[in-house]
């Protein structure tokens, strides 16, 4: 009579530490992707994981910056043109510590008063000031914070530019 070993095969070891099934919570959201999560009412549901979310911003931050803004008068469409283009390069190609989620966060900012009947600019780009804004939005994990990028991107450099004009006359 022969002894037959039955032998079980063994598991590999998950490649990540958890195992999500379906829809993202909020509460799996951190920084600024739980800004854009409530800010842009972000279909979370359909998300599987965060590079869902990083894919879904991304689309949208894209199309921002294809948008033609015009402007009232062809000074403005030059201007907002020189000054977009330059915003566009730094969230998309100098600075690719961005993620798409920020990116969104702050082409939706500097683009939301750009009508096409208005002369308006957006703002200029002060690289310091816009990572201060963006760190400070980001160490927040609070589902209930509110802000507005726009204005305090604009309290931010008016700040600034009022403290360099001081520490050059003072």
């Amino acid at each position: 009579m022969q002894n037959h070993r039955v032998t079980k095969p063994t598991l590999a070891p998950l490649a990540y530490d958890t195992v999500s099934f379906g829809a993202m919570k909020k509460n799996q959201f951190k920084g600024i992707d739980l800004a854009v999560v409530q800010k842009f009412k972000a279909p979370i549901e359909k998300f599987n994981n965060n590079e869902d979310l990083q894919n879904w911003a991304g689309e949208k931050a894209r199309a921002i910056s294809d948008k033609d803004f015009g402007g009232r008068s062809e000074e403005t469409k030059i201007q907002r043109e020189t000054m977009l283009k330059e915003w566009f390069d730094y969230v998309f190609i100098e600075n690719n510590a961005y993620k798409n989620t920020t990116a969104l966060l702050i082409l939706t900012a500097i683009t939301k008063n750009l009508k096409p009947d208005s002369d308006d600019i957006p703002p200029a780009l002060n690289k310091g000031v816009l990572a201060d804004c963006i760190y400070e939005i980001d160490k927040n994990n609070d589902p209930k914070y509110q802000f507005d990028l726009n204005k305090m991107y604009q309290n931010k450099l008016r700040t600034f530019y009022m403290d360099d004009a001081q520490t050059c006359t003072g």
